[in-house]
Protein backbone atom coordinates (compact mmCIF):
# COMPACT_ATOMS: atom_id res chain seq x y z
CA UNK A 1 0.00 0.00 0.00
CA UNK A 2 0.67 3.74 -1.11
CA UNK A 3 0.03 6.65 1.11
CA UNK A 4 0.99 9.66 0.12
CA UNK A 5 1.79 12.84 2.31
CA UNK A 6 2.44 15.77 -0.13
CA UNK A 7 2.33 19.69 -0.67
CA UNK A 8 1.52 18.88 -4.35
CA UNK A 9 -2.38 18.50 -5.14
CA UNK A 10 -3.07 14.98 -6.30
CA UNK A 11 -2.65 14.42 -10.04
CA UNK A 12 -5.39 13.21 -12.00
CA UNK A 13 -2.70 11.74 -14.49
CA UNK A 14 -1.57 9.53 -11.15
CA UNK A 15 -2.90 6.22 -10.92
CA UNK A 16 -1.80 3.14 -8.76
CA UNK A 17 -3.99 0.35 -7.27
CA UNK A 18 -1.53 0.41 -4.31
CA UNK A 19 -2.78 3.99 -3.40
CA UNK A 20 -4.85 4.32 0.02
CA UNK A 21 -4.69 8.37 -0.01
CA UNK A 22 -3.16 11.39 -0.92
CA UNK A 23 -3.39 13.89 1.46
CA UNK A 24 -2.16 17.24 0.99
CA UNK A 25 -0.36 19.41 3.36
CA UNK A 26 -0.48 20.76 5.88
CA UNK A 27 -2.40 17.45 6.70
CA UNK A 28 -5.14 16.19 9.10
CA UNK A 29 -3.93 13.64 11.91
CA UNK A 30 -6.88 11.98 11.82
CA UNK A 31 -6.92 11.42 8.20
CA UNK A 32 -3.61 9.93 7.91
CA UNK A 33 -3.84 7.19 10.63
CA UNK A 34 -7.63 6.41 9.35
CA UNK A 35 -5.52 5.84 6.00
CA UNK A 36 -3.14 3.93 7.65
CA UNK A 37 -5.14 2.02 9.77
CA UNK A 38 -6.91 0.83 6.43
CA UNK A 39 -3.66 -0.02 4.88
CA UNK A 40 -2.64 -2.00 8.21
CA UNK A 41 -5.91 -3.87 7.67
CA UNK A 42 -4.60 -5.48 4.08
CA UNK A 43 -1.57 -6.98 5.61
CA UNK A 44 -1.02 -10.39 7.83
CA UNK A 45 -1.34 -9.40 11.35
CA UNK A 46 1.68 -8.79 13.67
CA UNK A 47 4.00 -5.61 13.82
CA UNK A 48 3.71 -3.49 10.62
CA UNK A 49 6.98 -2.25 9.41
CA UNK A 50 6.30 1.30 8.15
CA UNK A 51 8.86 3.46 6.07
CA UNK A 52 8.41 7.53 6.54
CA UNK A 53 10.27 9.36 3.70
CA UNK A 54 10.07 12.80 4.00
CA UNK A 55 12.97 15.34 3.77
CA UNK A 56 11.81 17.89 6.41
CA UNK A 57 12.42 16.27 9.61
CA UNK A 58 10.35 18.83 11.78
CA UNK A 59 6.99 16.98 9.27
CA UNK A 60 9.02 13.69 10.02
CA UNK A 61 8.61 13.22 13.72
CA UNK A 62 4.77 14.72 13.55
CA UNK A 63 3.83 11.97 11.08
CA UNK A 64 6.10 9.75 13.63
CA UNK A 65 4.70 10.30 17.29
CA UNK A 66 1.15 9.69 15.05
CA UNK A 67 2.08 6.02 13.45
CA UNK A 68 3.83 5.14 17.07
CA UNK A 69 0.86 5.12 18.70
CA UNK A 70 -0.46 1.93 16.23
CA UNK A 71 2.03 0.16 17.31
CA UNK A 72 4.50 -0.07 14.32
CA UNK A 73 8.05 -0.59 13.65
CA UNK A 74 9.07 2.73 11.72
CA UNK A 75 11.84 2.93 9.80
CA UNK A 76 12.80 6.80 8.74
CA UNK A 77 13.98 8.23 5.18
CA UNK A 78 15.08 11.89 4.48
CA UNK A 79 14.99 11.37 0.64
CA UNK A 80 13.82 9.16 -2.33
CA UNK A 81 17.21 7.56 -3.07
CA UNK A 82 17.67 6.32 0.60
CA UNK A 83 14.04 5.24 0.76
CA UNK A 84 14.76 2.71 -1.83
CA UNK A 85 17.71 1.42 -0.21
CA UNK A 86 15.93 1.05 3.22
CA UNK A 87 12.74 -0.64 1.48
CA UNK A 88 15.21 -3.26 -0.16
CA UNK A 89 16.44 -4.42 3.00
CA UNK A 90 13.08 -4.52 5.05
CA UNK A 91 10.16 -4.57 2.85
CA UNK A 92 7.62 -2.01 4.63
CA UNK A 93 4.57 -2.87 4.53
CA UNK A 94 3.59 0.69 3.97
Amino acid sequence: PVLVVTAEQARASYSDPLLIDWITKPFDENRLLAAVRLALKRRPEGPARVLIVEDDMATRAVIKEQLEALSVEIRESRDGREAITIATEIKPDL
